[in-house]
């Protein structure tokens, strides 16, 4: 299923075609889920779990280890990893969707004063 996937976001991102692109980043890269892809540079645990209650796409696709171009190509063509809200002329997407996604649970910060009553 995972390999189905990757092959339609190859075949909807032109930039990702194997055929139209040899020198590709991923052409050389085996099938992998999302979270495997290295060329980009994600985001910590800890930096997804300190997001907005929504963010742009750039920065959701941070999260996923994917570039500003290519998460705009995969919202546009509706096949981003968690699903997209449009808000005019632009894109959001829910911490809560990414968070769920990754397979992250979303632990709430303990207010700074009870934490500190917790410390003493």
């Amino acid at each position: 299923m995972e390999v189905d996937f990757l092959e339609k976001v190859r075949h909807a991102v032109p930039s990702l075609r194997r055929d139209e692109n040899p020198d590709s980043r991923l052409h050389n890269v085996p099938l992998s889920p999302w979270t495997d892809l290295m060329a980009i540079k994600g985001l910590t645990r800890e930096e997804i779990l300190a997001l907005d209650a929504a963010v742009d796409i750039p920065t959701a696709g941070k999260c996923f280890k994917l570039g500003k171009s290519t998460a705009y190509e995969l919202a546009r063509a509706g096949l981003f990893p968690v699903p997209v809200l449009p808000l005019g002329k632009s894109f959001r997407v829910t911490r809560a969707s990414i968070l769920a996604a990754l397979g992250i649970e979303d632990v709430p910060a303990a207010p700074a004063e009870q934490s500190a009553q917790t410390a003493a």
